[in-house]
């Protein structure tokens, strides 16, 4: 990510430049803002492109809260800063006046519901801010910022009002509601169906705010949709694992096993991969992977057993998850991914890569390399958060699938295991 350079602007001869707090590395002639102190990085949005912009606005809580950010952002605007790149350049007031509002105004667009909707206080912090400053003295700039507040909001309240039924450009599968009230009795289909549009809730409720300093390990409270959503996958695979140990006898559990793999597969021509994943990691448990007997029964099916294992080889860790990641990739939205590759993911920039930059003479420098990786993470969970499934609900199953689901201890399942096949 290159933040956008001033024509004017000479460019740097050595490979590194450090100076009290903004760094910049030089490859072939193109420069990239490897560290900046807070303010330094605040001032480079002004003179920057808006990948970087989109980049900081993704990233900055992981320094600051968004009222510390409100108040640096809206200092420029009496303090207009200095180019990092040049800075010698002359400073034009106008001109940056210009690009804080289209800052803010795509701030207000892109993040309303997640930074300002839930939050009234820093939502009237920013009235006040546009009407304190540009609207009393650019009063242009400011109705861009306040109609733009007004679509958001306007936008937010229709939402939540919503009563009108969408009108599909494809018309929806025709639901399959089921003949009882038991498990065995929904359809396979409507099964992953209603598993597609209840995990799709739960996978765009999570604000991009939530996958920041691995909240969902270190603060569960600063991400409550994404802990909800991990519970969810955690509790759907412990289930299906007592689904199929509680059986009684072999061809019980072979009977269970295979509408699991039937489910499995009618998730993954829905691109499901969250539902497919939750499977996989019941047969991969200790509990149901050593069922000999069950998965003999199973092998002896060819066609669903083909299936089984071409499943599993998509979804197989190999190469860090090599084969499911070029089938994300290549899928068609809507899509619902494993949301646990992410976390793997972010915790791995997480770890390994320092926050701040270990320079000697300031321990303050903020590492806009790691930010970026972590931005870019982000922008691609939120890419799958764009688009919709529309199937009908059918609410006897989707309220059981969504409902308490019971399930057994690891150590109790895998007890019963050690039961039902000793050796």
């Amino acid at each position: 990510m290159k933040p956008a350079v001033s024509n004017e602007a000479q460019p740097l001869a050595s490979e590194e430049q450090v100076s009290e707090d903004f760094l910049l590395t030089t490859k072939n002639g193109d420069r990239t803002v490897k560290g900046a102190s807070i303010d330094k990085m605040i001032h480079l949005l002004i003179y920057s492109d808006s990948k970087f912009v989109d980049m900081i606005l993704l990233t900055y809580r992981t320094y600051m809260s968004p009222t510390v950010f409100l108040e640096k952002l809206f200092s420029m605007y009496h303090s207009p800063p200095s180019n990092p790149f040049a800075p010698l350049e002359p400073v034009t007031v106008r001109d940056t006046r210009v690009k804080l509002a289209n800052i803010v105004k795509h701030w207000v667009t892109t993040s309303f519901e997640n930074d300002f909707a839930n939050d009234p206080a820093l939502f009237k912090l920013l009235y006040n801010y546009v009407n304190q400053t540009f609207c009393s003295a650019e009063i242009k700039l400011g109705s861009r910022i306040h109609r733009a507040i007004n679509t958001k909001n306007d936008q937010l309240n229709s939402f939540r009002n919503l009563t009108v039924q969408f009108q599909y450009s494809e018309k929806p599968p025709t639901p399959i509601f089921p003949k009882g009230n038991d498990f065995v009795d929904f359809d396979n289909y409507e099964i992953a169906r209603q598993l597609c549009l209840y995990e799709q809730h739960l996978y765009k409720s999570v604000h991009p705010s939530e996958f920041l300093n691995q909240s969902w390990r270190n603060n569960k409270t600063n991400a409550p949709n994404l802990t909800k959503a991990i519970e969810y996958f955690n509790r759907m695979t412990n289930w299906v694992v007592t689904q199929i140990i509680l059986k009684e006898n072999d061809k019980e559990r072979f009977k269970m096993v295979r509408k699991f793999i039937k489910i499995m597969i009618c998730a993954s021509k829905y691109n499901n991969f969250s539902t497919m994943r939750e499977i996989c990691a019941a047969f991969g448990s200790a509990a149901v992977w050593r069922l000999k007997a069950t998965w003999a029964l199973i092998e002896k099916e060819k066609k669903v057993y083909e299936e089984y294992t071409r499943i599993m080889a998509l979804l197989a860790p190999d190469k860090n998850f090599k084969n499911y990641r070029e089938a994300l990739q290549t899928s068609n939205p809507p899509c619902l991914p494993y949301l646990g590759q992410y976390l793997t993911d972010l915790t791995f920039i997480e770890d390994g890569n320092p926050d701040y930059l270990p320079l000697p003479q300031r321990k303050d420098i903020i590492n806009i390399e790691k930010m970026t990786r972590i931005a870019t993470t982000i922008q691609q969970i939120c890419l799958y958060q764009q688009h919709s499934y529309f199937f009908e609900k059918v609410d006897p199953i989707y309220n059981f699938l969504g409902g308490d689901l019971p399930f057994l201890s690891e150590q109790e399942c895998y007890a019963r295991s050690k039961e039902l096949e000793p050796s």
